[in-house]
């Protein structure tokens, strides 16, 4: 992993945040990583952070790209490509937790190994099997269900 090429820090107002990051003329060519995240999701679940694997290109360099800038994006691309494999599903619940007897609304999240969003549907059991309620997304990636405990 590389190096930090820059930081910001935004306040959020209502829950969002607005900035920008401002790339110097002399920066490189190549693969950057892109991470935003709040200290609440460092501290309870780094997982949790938005990250972006980006390639940018500067107008100012030659049209030439050098092999080795190739050959490490096919590495980088590759990776990518193995970590899109993993499925992650983060769950939600009103509140930050469960209400045994009482019903309940979980909002959750689904992506891949590289962050990207993912269209999905199923249906949440019971322990003996029945099924509690249907799961699916509302846009992709995320969705809303509720049930009772």
């Amino acid at each position: 992993m590389g190096s930090i090429t820059d930081f910001i820090l935004l306040n959020l107002e209502n829950g969002t945040a607005n900035g920008q990051i401002n790339l110097p003329d002399s920066m490189p060519e190549g693969n950057y990583r892109l991470s935003a995240y709040t200290s609440r999701i460092m501290i309870q679940n780094k997982q949790m952070a938005f990250t972006r694997e980006l390639f940018i290109r500067n107008v100012g360099y030659e049209n030439l790209i050098p092999q080795s800038a190739i050959r490490s994006n096919k590495r980088i691309n590759r990776s990518v490509e193995r970590e899109s494999r993993n499925v992650s599903i983060y769950f939600f619940p009103e509140g930050g937790h469960l209400i045994a007897g009482a019903e309940n609304s979980v909002a959750f999240r689904a992506m891949d190994g590289a962050g990207r969003s993912l269209s999905v549907q199923g249906e949440l059991l019971d322990s003996q099997g029945n099924v509690l309620t249907t799961i699916a997304h509302e846009i992709p990636g995320y969705g809303l269900f509720s049930f009772t405990p």
